[in-house]
């Protein structure tokens, strides 16, 4: 169903894009945004909490439509009172998800405006997570992932630029697998809701 309606919200925002009429050229707008990250959702409890950094390259096709060029870094740190493995963990994962997202502003006034965004992201990730096995550390390996994105923000003119704050949730459309010496263990998901905080400047 959480497939069905990202597909369903990237070909509704595409189909608009396609029917511009008269489009002005590309304006475009350089993001940098920090995010905090709840993990967990769903039935996993692999990790505590997250944070991250995010860059986007945006541009412009009309006053309302868009499409954005995505760079990432996340980290999240492992809890150790999951039994999701079989035993706790400890360490942290890091992933970059690089991708693009469709974009639409609901309106190009000034005050504040709501900017809606829906894309996909392939999630390299890198394992820095131990498995306590009889009191003995074992190396997890996790393999890259894919997702899809989901977000809302309200920006607002500040400074030659937009200040903009908003939620973002990510769902795993391919969620990474995980193994160690012993095996392989449960997918790593990474599924997840964010609080963002950014600024937007036009070039």
């Amino acid at each position: 169903m959480k497939k069905q309606a990202i597909g369903g919200a990237l070909l509704c925002l595409s189909l608009m894009a396609a029917n511009l009429e008269a489009a002005p050229a590309a304006r475009g707008t350089l993001d940098i945004a920090g995010l905090i990250t709840t993990t967990g959702l769903g039935d996993s409890d692999l990790y505590d909490f997250g944070a991250g950094v995010e860059a986007q390259v945006r541009f412009w096709l009309s006053e309302k439509f868009g499409w954005a060029g995505v760079l990432g870094l996340s980290q999240w740190e492992a809890s150790s009172s999951s039994s999701q493995w079989g035993g706790p963990i400890e360490g942290e994962m890091r992933f970059l998800p690089v991708g693009a997202s469709l974009i639409y502003r609901t309106s190009s006034e000034p005050g504040i405006r709501l900017v809606l965004e829906a894309g996909l992201r392939y999630a390299f990730v890198s394992s820095d997570v131990d498995l306590l096995v009889n009191g003995e550390k074992n190396s997890v390996s996790i393999e890259n992932g894919v997702l899809g994105v989901v977000a809302a923000d309200l920006e607002r003119n500040v400074g030659g630029g937009q200040l903009f704050a908003g939620v973002v949730y990510q769902l795993d459309l391919q969620a990474p697998d995980a193994s160690w010496s012993g095996g392989d263990l449960r997918e790593n998901s990474l599924e997840a809701a964010s609080l963002r905080l950014g600024f937007r400047r036009p070039f």
